[in-house]
């Protein structure tokens, strides 16, 4: 709560900055392992180090998800400088930990006001954020300006489709199937597709 008020001020005046995201990919799989109590003991020792190590303001925003911005919203540098450490924590201080044990995090930066207008809007590029592909093999993933377009295609798919059936947008296509040894076509799979205003073709 306090977070969402701390943004108010610069998404109401339009201003650009950039809030940096954090995952913890593996949170319940950790929890499992570790325990509650041990795994809480570790998250607050990495946020101890990052708040220390950085000039930035952070808030845990859900149990696995983190947000932070340069304090007074100044410039991006800042929130560049916190991945960068995050990815030497990742690298140098889990290693005495067995694979098991360690913590795999999905990060990047969003920027207000042309991904996220709104606190809202904040925390829904977050949750499917969350649902992206991770990597048991990586221990830091970061998503790019790419990553961060598809998050909010997704998004704007996921509002559409919410009122498509009552548009009309949706309409179905037969894509045929073809036998090799009868050599006819036996079936036909259907495929959805909706006519959008807004994205064209989907």
């Amino acid at each position: 709560t306090g977070f969402s008020y701390l943004l108010v001020p610069p998404l109401s005046n339009g201003k650009d900055f950039q809030v940096g995201f954090i995952i913890l990919d593996n949170y319940y799989a950790l929890e499992k392992v570790l325990g509650f109590d041990v795994l809480e003991q570790r998250i607050q020792t990495f946020a101890d180090y990052l708040r220390t190590n950085t000039g930035c303001l952070f808030a845990r925003v859900e149990n696995r998800r983190f947000c932070f911005v340069s304090q007074g919203f100044r410039d991006g540098g800042n929130v560049e400088a916190v991945l960068d450490k995050l990815k030497e924590v990742c690298i140098t201080r889990q290693a005495k930990y067995a694979a098991p044990a360690r913590m795999q995090f999905k990060c990047g930066i969003l920027r207000c006001p042309r991904d996220a207008s709104s606190f809202t809007e904040l925390m829904s590029l977050l949750d499917i954020a969350a649902q992206a592909p991770g990597s048991e093999d990586a221990c830091f993933i970061r998503l790019g300006d790419g990553d961060i377009a598809k998050l909010r295609r997704y998004k704007q798919i996921d509002q559409i489709v919410q009122t498509a059936v009552e548009d009309g947008s949706l309409y179905v296509v037969y894509q045929p199937i073809y036998c090799t040894g009868s050599r006819r076509f036996c079936s036909a799979e259907a495929l959805l597709r909706m006519n959008s205003k807004t994205l064209g073709e989907v």
